[in-house]
């Protein structure tokens, strides 16, 4: 019977210098080495996001309004082209008839609100930009 460690020629290790077995340290090695990689990449990630300061938040909220306010800018300046080229169609085709100014005044109040209602649902639908802070839990 072959005692641990002898060859299979059937040389006895005992009697002879002993080999070493580099695989079980090529393998510790290894599994060293991913593990403090592991550790040091953990380490080096960035951390989450920091909690937005309330500054930090002012300022955010004031570029959001800044944003909705050069939107409704847009919006209301193409509306009121669009009313002026209206405008001036309906005064070539119907001319300055008392009745037709009124039904025309009703018409364009009527727009407007339309309008208006429509810039105000835009807006309730936008989600907002505002990032919330996030906290880190313990």
């Amino acid at each position: 019977m072959m005692s641990f460690g002898e060859h299979r020629a059937g040389t006895d290790m005992s009697k002879t210098s002993r080999s070493f077995d580099w695989s079980g340290l090529f393998f510790g090695a290894f599994a060293l080495t991913a593990l403090l990689g592991a550790i040091l990449i953990h380490l080096l990630k960035p951390s989450p996001a920091t909690p937005t300061t309330t500054a930090d938040s002012l300022l955010i909220e004031a570029e959001n309004a800044r944003i909705a306010h050069e939107k409704a800018t847009y919006y209301y300046a193409e509306y009121t082209k669009a009313t002026a080229r209206r405008d001036s169609l309906a005064e070539r085709i119907w001319g300055a008839d008392p009745s037709v100014a009124r039904e025309r005044d009703s018409l364009r109040a009527a727009v407007q609100q339309d309008v208006l209602d429509s810039l105000r649902s835009r807006a309730a639908r936008q989600p907002p930009v505002v990032p919330k802070p996030e906290t880190d839990s313990p």
